[in-house]
């Protein structure tokens, strides 16, 4: 009975240690278990002795051996049958999974027996299309097309246009007779210069040398703009009439960001000498704190003497360093473009000029977010104005507020408090002296600048480079109607903004006069002189970064050179 428990050997032992015990102390009457002189010295073996003779079996050693390992035997595959129970679902879970496998390759096996049946069926339509009669006649004006190309690509292929991409002949696969539309629709746009010789400067497509005026009687491009209004707003003043900020009296906080004299789009030095002029000009403006940004100017000498000019009137200012390190770890995008070969394709070089020198730029976007930093200067003004006005205005660095604009802008902000977001239209200065004249009347009909609550959370996109809409975007997204809703979008612009939350709860207050940018030729108020800026100014992102580009890769040689000098 005791080899058939678990531990058997356990049990045994016990008994056989209590045998031994009670041989010792055996009560009076008891017979003996056995005599003292046959258990002397083997009290253990006597009991043992005796248990058999009880039991009336023999156990000898061998066979009790044989039964503990037949029940750890037993144990064991217990055990193993545990493990094999365990291995058996996880195989009926791994045959589920194979059968959806299975259910899914028959899927996909039907859709690709479809998709046969759709190549099939195009094939067929491309034969019939090809054998059809228009297709016969057509055949000279394709002829036509293949060698208007041909001429295209030796009249405007530039050697050096963009560094060489790579050296691998390619079949061209894009589709040429888009860029040659294109070319046909802009047959006289200037051409983009591509190389740094001072004789190459591209000339605007204005004609007279003198600035095109504001016809007192042209069509206002704003209208709509103007005329816009919030659809909810007697729910935004209620909202805002029970706000903390509704018991704040209006302050103004004025950033104005300065950057860098991009030519041939400005005037060397234009930046200093407006800044001066608004320094010693510029009235005092009601409830309103003046600020600055130094944004990343990477010529010192401008930047210092900017920088001095600030200091010596006194004026507060925030200074975004041009780091040359920074700026030489950002590579060329090619996000924008099918590959990094689209500037050896053919459709490429079937484009217009300006269409090219617009493609070239979107290749230099992540260099001109560091160089011209826009919507990065003006979300910086945005969080620091906060800290010091009800209202911050982020504005370009040659904006000047003469008092009339000022008490208008402020007039219109005060009475609708209740907006978030005021657009202040731009009237362009040619002579920056006529803004001294009382009599001075302006027409601000152009893109206009923001101002923003404190309590707005709206930023600007930092993927908008300058150039390319950068201020326009957040038009889009406040749903401000104006001529940049019918601008044509490239291949190579960044996908228009979705209007937000507060769009179209925007107001319009007052105006701004943008100072000449020493070039009056591009500084009319006409849409000739806006397509004249838009070109000049592409040419001038593109001159400046490369002249950039070349001037740090000089110094760096230079510094190699000395470097190894002083090691010899």
């Amino acid at each position: 009975m005791e080899t058939a428990r678990a531990n058997p050997s356990d049990y045994v032992a016990f008994s056989l240690v209590a045998m031994a015990l009670i041989s010792r102390s055996q009560p009076s009457g008891m017979s003996n278990l056995w005599t003292t002189q046959d258990a002397d010295g083997r009290n253990f073996q006597a009991a043992r002795d005796w248990f058999t003779r009880a039991l009336g079996v023999k156990i000898d050693k061998p066979n009790l051996r044989q039964g503990l390992k037949l029940i750890a035997a037993r144990k064991n595959i217990l055990l193993g049958r545990n493990e094999i129970d365990k291995y058996q679902a996880q195989l009926v879970s791994c045959e589920k999974e194979l059968e959806m496998v299975r259910v899914r390759l028959e899927t996909i096996c039907e859709e690709c027996k479809a998709y046969r049946i759709n190549i099939s069926a195009l094939e067929t339509k491309q034969r019939t299309m090809l054998q059809s009669k228009s297709w016969r006649l057509t055949q000279p004006m394709r002829t036509a097309s293949r060698r208007l190309r041909l001429t295209l690509q030796k009249a405007y292929r530039q050697s050096t246009a963009l560094p060489a991409l790579s050296r691998i002949k390619r079949t061209p696969v894009f589709n040429w007779v888009r860029g040659l539309n294109r070319q046909l629709k802009n047959e006289t746009a200037p051409l983009i210069p591509v190389s740094r010789n001072e004789n190459n400067k591209p000339e605007p497509t204005v004609k007279s040398s003198q600035p095109t005026t504001f016809k007192k009687n042209a069509p206002d491009p704003l209208r709509r703009f103007r005329q816009s209004k919030p659809a909810n707003e007697q729910a935004l003043k209620a909202m805002y009439d029970q706000s903390a900020l509704a018991k704040e009296h209006d302050t103004f906080a004025l950033y104005r960001i300065i950057g860098n004299d991009l030519k041939p789009r400005h005037r060397q030095g234009q930046s200093y000498s407006n800044l001066k002029f608004i320094l010693e000009n510029e009235p005092v403006l009601r409830d309103c704190t003046k600020f600055w940004v130094v944004n990343r100017i990477f010529e010192p000498e401008p930047e210092q003497e900017i920088i001095d000019l600030l200091q010596q009137h006194h004026q507060d200012f925030i200074h975004i360093p041009f780091v040359a390190e920074d700026y030489q770890k950002i590579g060329l995008d090619y996000d924008c473009f099918p590959n990094r070969h689209y500037f050896e394709s053919d459709e490429y070089c079937a484009l217009a000029p300006k269409f090219r020198g617009q493609a070239q730029a979107a290749l230099y976007r992540l260099k001109n977010l560091y160089v011209m930093n826009n919507n990065g200067a003006r979300n910086l003004a945005l969080n620091d104005g906060r800290r010091y006005a009800k209202w911050v205005l982020p504005w370009d660095g040659n904006c000047f507020v003469t008092r009339p604009a000022w008490e208008k802008l402020h007039g219109s902000v005060t009475a609708r408090a209740h907006l978030k977001c005021f657009a202040t239209p731009m009237d362009r200065v040619i002579d920056n002296q006529g803004l001294l004249d009382e009599n001075y009347v302006a027409k601000p009909v152009d893109e206009p600048q923001l101002l923003f609550r404190r309590d707005s959370t709206l930023e600007f996109d930092r993927k908008f480079a300058y150039g390319r809409r950068p201020k326009v975007e957040m038009f889009w997204r406040l749903g401000m109607p104006g001529p940049w809703d019918t601008w044509t979008d490239h291949p190579w612009d960044l996908p228009r903004s979705r209007p937000c939350e507060e769009a179209g709860d925007f107001g319009v207050a007052g105006w701004v006069n943008r100072l000449s940018s020493g070039n009056s030729v591009l500084d009319g108020k006409d849409h000739k002189s806006d397509t004249a800026r838009a070109e000049v100014r592409c040419a001038a992102i593109l001159e400046t970064i490369r002249e950039l580009d070349g001037s740090l890769a000089a110094g760096l040689q230079e510094s190699d050179a000395t470097t190894a000098g002083a090691l010899l």
